[in-house]
């Protein structure tokens, strides 16, 4: 029986300079790994000639951002750092947005609006972004459970209905809602309500009947009484046969006598403005006052001040599937419509219902947002 060999007598058997020699194998694992490592740099390089920074890119561009794709150092001050603020806020003129403790600080943009996600629009946020620090709105997290709308006050001081100027009966016949609810440019909103584009076709008044001088609109009292008197007077001067006119007798006269010019100007005064400033005639068949004041109407432009909401999107829609005008009989009773109308289109499997829909984070008046 043979013996057992040792480590040295098995190590001799090795060919220490196996290595040196050449083989196939080894050779064709050299060419490839050379020949993909080239091909990489080539790719890379030829990759950065054509692209220039867009191989770092990791996705699509928003689409208001597209013009900005092959230009990264418009946004990243840093190469491969998150966009700050200030880059952000250098094209945006966004407002704060308030947070709802105290204790939360501002968050960065790109915490919500991250780019390079191939959306349409960047202003689109999740409602989890939403959620996240809105915890406390009454158990708010989608539509179904949505607290009722918070309207802007609803007196506007104006004695005004929409059923009395939907009337068959009116002069001209019933008025639409498009001869005074007039889109804005862009169909979102709609154009302020104005004496002299919507009222004043119907709603002129005349100084009396033997002045023509249509009144002018917006004077208060102590005003109005001025530019009557200036206009009596100027009649007065212009047709001495118009003197004393509808005027009373001056003391210590006889009942028959003629009153001077400046007492019967002041009584056709005194009657033109009880024409004018009598509840429910003249100033007074629209507006909130009396002979000393005039209340400045309040019609707010936004019904809704904490939620935006865009007409055109629902031009589909007629005026009655949202507002019932026809039974409205006082300015004070506005027909806005509650959250159950948007349940009707807006929820799980129909129109959008997510937070971004109808809220904006950065509003322009940062004490409406709650």
């Amino acid at each position: 029986m043979s013996q057992p060999k040792t480590s040295k007598e098995l190590a001799q058997r090795i060919d220490p300079v196996y290595y040196r020699r050449r083989h196939p194998l080894r050779r064709a694992r050299f060419l490839l790994g050379a020949g993909l490592t080239g091909a990489a740099a080539l790719w890379i390089a030829a990759s950065f000639a054509l692209s220039g920074e867009a191989i770092y890119v990791r996705g699509g561009m928003a689409a208001a951002h597209a013009p900005l794709a092959a230009a990264c150092r418009s946004c990243h001050s840093e190469a491969f750092a998150a966009v700050s603020d200030g880059s952000c806020l250098s094209c945006h003129g966004a407002g704060p947005h308030v947070p709802p403790r105290a204790a939360l600080p501002e968050p960065a943009c790109a915490t919500c609006h991250r780019e390079h996600g191939g959306r349409a629009l960047l202003a689109e946020v999740a409602d989890g972004h939403c959620n996240a620090c809105h915890r406390s709105h009454r158990g708010v997290t989608s539509i179904e459970d949505h607290v009722q709308f918070e309207r802007a006050p609803l007196d506007q001081h104006l004695r005004f209905n929409h059923r009395g100027h939907l009337a068959k009966d009116l002069l001209e016949g019933p008025l639409a809602c498009a001869d005074c609810h007039v889109p804005q440019p862009g169909g979102r909103d709609f154009q302020p309500i104005r004496f002299e584009n919507h009222c004043a076709r119907c709603h002129r008044e005349r100084l009396d009947p033997d002045v023509g001088e249509e009144v002018p609109h917006g004077v208060q009292p102590q005003k109005l009484r001025d530019w009557a008197a200036a206009v009596l007077l100027r009649r007065l001067l212009e047709d001495p046969a118009l003197k004393g006119v509808r005027g009373s007798a001056t003391p210590g006269r006889a009942p028959n006598a003629p009153p001077d010019w400046a007492s019967g100007l002041a009584a056709r005064t005194d009657s033109a403005l009880k024409a004018l400033l009598t509840p429910g005639r003249g100033c007074l068949l629209c507006h909130d006052g009396d002979a000393e004041r005039i209340v400045t109407p309040m019609v707010p432009l936004n019904w809704l001040p904490r939620a935006r909401f865009d007409h055109k999107t629902h031009r589909s829609e007629p005026c009655a599937a949202c507002h019932g005008a026809e039974g409205n009989t006082e300015a004070r009773a506005v027909d806005v419509p509650g959250i159950q109308s948007c349940r009707a289109c807006h929820g799980e499997g129909r129109a959008s219902a997510s937070c971004a829909t109808c809220h904006v984070y950065h509003p322009p008046d940062v004490a409406a947002w709650r």
